[in-house]
């Protein structure tokens, strides 16, 4: 079996892929510097995570995180889309996936209850299982969507958008050989 996403990942020409430690009780730098970036400079901006910016931008943003392994400089006036294909690329190029593959069923089951209440109840209930590191990004990311989605009407990106572009990345799944 393999990961479907292993394919998202050879798009954006990663050969490596990007670890991150699940038991930390902070997010990575990447995460933090990403999120306030777009908080502060994306959310007014049309199409925002479905335009990624130029990859070898991407890659050396990218790699200047991996290098220090903290905060970058990150101009004021960097392109939001670079941003946003910086954040994505690091998500998509994990081990594995920020949901795990452990819970990828418990998530899909959650989806699955009947009526939003009950949908709800579930999936805090998987979410509380998460490492504690997974749990931290994913609140991190959880926030910036629901501000991002907050001005769909100008970004284009109400949350069913945002589900679609992310779905993928943070629950992988698996396809046959």
């Amino acid at each position: 079996m393999k990961r479907a996403s292993r394919s998202i990942a050879q798009m954006f020409s990663r050969k490596k892929k990007r670890k991150f430690d699940p038991f930390s009780t902070e997010a990575p730098p990447i995460i933090d510097q990403c999120v306030a970036h777009l908080e502060e400079h994306g959310l007014l901006v049309e199409g925002l995570f479905r335009l990624s910016g130029e990859i070898r931008k991407v890659e050396a943003i990218l790699k200047q995180f991996e290098k220090t392994g903290k905060r970058i400089d990150l101009p004021a006036d960097t392109d939001p889309h670079l941003i946003a294909g910086v954040l994505k690329t690091w998500l998509c190029a994990l081990d594995a996936p920020l949901l795990t593959n452990e819970l990828h069923d418990a998530f899909l089951a959650a989806q699955a209850a009947n009526g939003l209440n009950a949908q709800l109840k579930r999936l805090c209930t998987v979410i509380e299982l998460l490492p504690p590191g997974n749990k931290i990004v994913l609140q991190k990311l959880v926030a910036l969507f629901v501000k991002v989605a907050q001005h769909h009407d100008v970004n284009k990106m109400a949350a069913s958008n945002l589900s679609i572009v992310f779905a993928p990345t943070l629950l992988r799944y698996t396809v046959p050989d």
